[in-house]
């Protein structure tokens, strides 16, 4: 893969696994998320720590209004480059009405650096507060997002 194609492949591995995007739940937006990092590799990419994941949740007023986020981003480094200008960070956003109970869980977020982290990584979102507060709501909304920053 092509960091230049990793939205239109992340697309495709949820359509092949049979979500659609629109109405993506968290624990079918933790799997794919997961199993696009685990199998979908890109050579054009730092090896040590140019390929991550990022687990972040809390709310926030992104200018359109309050809303409890529950966010995973991959993350990608081109190879050579330490400007910010060559960070690449594909998120996949699902939004929930921010609740008293959402609002208290806080903002914080977790890195996985590397494939062998992923377990690990994983035990950690289902075992989050987050995740356990929003995993049998159904999302107002799903973004996903290819930016450089």
């Amino acid at each position: 893969m092509r960091i230049a194609d990793t939205e239109r492949e992340l697309k495709m591995l949820v359509r092949e696994r049979g979500y659609d995007l629109t109405t993506l739940r968290p624990a079918e937006a933790v799997a794919v998320v997961l199993d696009f990092y685990r199998s979908v590799r890109c050579p054009e990419v730092e090896p040590h720590d140019g390929d991550a994941l990022l687990y972040q949740w809390g709310v926030f007023d992104w200018g359109e209004g309050k809303h409890f986020e529950f966010d995973l981003t991959r993350q990608l480094i081109g190879n050579g480059s330490t400007e910010d200008s060559h960070i690449n960070q594909l998120h996949v956003t699902l939004c929930f009405p921010p609740t008293p109970d959402l609002s208290a869980l806080g903002q914080s977020n977790q890195w996985c650096w590397s494939v062998a982290d992923c377990e690990v990584f994983e035990s950690f979102i289902r075992e989050s507060g987050a995740f356990k507060a929003v995993s049998s709501l159904s999302p107002a909304s799903v973004n996903v997002r290819f930016e450089e920053v």
